[in-house]
């Protein structure tokens, strides 16, 4: 397996792996915190169990709890098909998931990890093209 594809296959574990903690650390926090949420001027505070009586609130609180959980999934997903044979298109959905996470730190190992994979193609094509 080529270094760069390694390196990306290991990014790519490693800001899922970010994701998933990240995804964890909301919910326990709901659980263990009330959560304040506000939407429209309506103010709501309860924890996380007690907003089932509150199905706007509730749904904010879990898409922002199951984004980072799809990211890390997404992520797995490409790393499977990538440490087969890697692609642009890899390449690129890693670097667009990336640049629109970055706030969260692990956008930044999905950015190396789509520039690696898009080095790696460049690579494998120019060994190819040598033998």
């Amino acid at each position: 397996m080529n270094k760069r594809v390694r390196l990306a296959s290991r990014m790519v574990l490693a800001g899922a792996i970010w994701y998933w903690f990240g995804s964890l650390f909301l919910i326990v926090i709901g659980m263990i915190t009330p959560i304040e949420i506000n939407i429209n001027g309506v103010y709501t505070r309860a924890y996380l169990w007690e907003l089932i009586a509150y199905p706007g609130p509730l749904s904010l609180w879990l898409a922002f709890a199951s984004f980072p959980f799809l990211l890390g999934i997404s992520g797995i997903a490409i790393r499977k098909k990538l440490r087969k044979q890697p692609t642009a298109k890899q390449g690129i959905v890693l670097l667009v998931l990336g640049i629109a996470t970055v706030w969260a730190g692990a956008g930044i190992l999905y950015i190396i990890a789509g520039i690696q994979t898009l080095l790696a193609i460049d690579s494998h094509t120019r060994y190819h093209s040598i033998h």
